[in-house]
């Protein structure tokens, strides 16, 4: 006959057996549901609902409101297989909600905290939202981390300009015009320093200079046979 202490032996283990048990169902529904969200936010959105193509067509027909709404759904959803930040970002421009503009960057580097392209967004929108000290900073990295990023020292040197920080801007704009010594903003960055510190007839010829370019590169992209070898 069982004693008592067999009896509870055995109910501590049948216990045990159990809690072992709902841990592994747990667990399993956890790692199945991980599992589902990424591949849901990985796969592209279905064709009976498309987002992108909701708020394109509300986009198309002025109602921006709807458009926002459709693009931040589809950025939200499936941020994994699509990136609707250049219509969204446009939406918001036209709404002249640079704040959002801001937000919506942010989410990117969020997700994306180790390409460039994002931060490099970011510095921009926060330098058009007048936040230069936050721009300065975030353009700063891109900088240190990729210096030859198309754009980092141009829009640097405009913050540097904004916050009065013209030895800066110019330091960046040498920089930025010996990596790309053909870039008609850095000359038009170097034209606006050489104006503040008196120099007007070299600003006046930057300014020429910049505008030259500047015409050089629309003909060349409309034209790909006229580039440069």
């Amino acid at each position: 006959m069982a004693s008592i202490a067999d009896w509870r032996s055995e109910t501590g283990l049948m216990y045990r057996a159990l809690f072992g048990l709902a841990l592994l169902v747990f667990g399993g529904s956890l790692l199945l549901g991980l599992w589902g969200s990424f591949r849901l936010w990985g796969t592209p959105p279905s064709p009976i609902y498309d987002p992108i193509v909701l708020g394109k067509q509300f986009y198309a027909a002025g109602d921006l409101v709807g458009a926002a709404r459709e693009l931040r759904t589809a950025s939200l959803v499936y941020p994994l297989a699509v990136d609707a930040t250049a219509e969204l970002a446009d939406v918001y421009q036209r709404m002249d909600d640079r704040d959002a503009i801001v937000r919506l960057h942010e989410a990117r580097v969020a997700m994306r905290p180790f390409e460039v392209e994002p931060r490099f967004a970011l510095g921009v929108a926060l330098l058009n939202a007048g936040r230069t000290e936050e721009a300065i900073s975030t353009l700063e990295l891109v900088r240190q981390n990729a210096g030859g990023y198309p754009g980092t020292h141009e829009a640097l040197a405009r913050a540097y300009l904004q916050a009065d920080r013209l030895a800066d801007a110019e330091a960046v704009v040498g920089e930025g015009l010996r990596v790309d010594p053909l870039s008609p903003g850095l000359h038009q960055q170097l034209a606006l320093t050489l104006q503040l510190r008196g120099n007007v007839e070299d600003a006046k010829r930057e300014f020429e200079r910049a505008a030259r370019l500047a015409s050089e590169s629309a003909a060349e992209a409309a034209d790909p046979s006229r580039a440069p070898l």
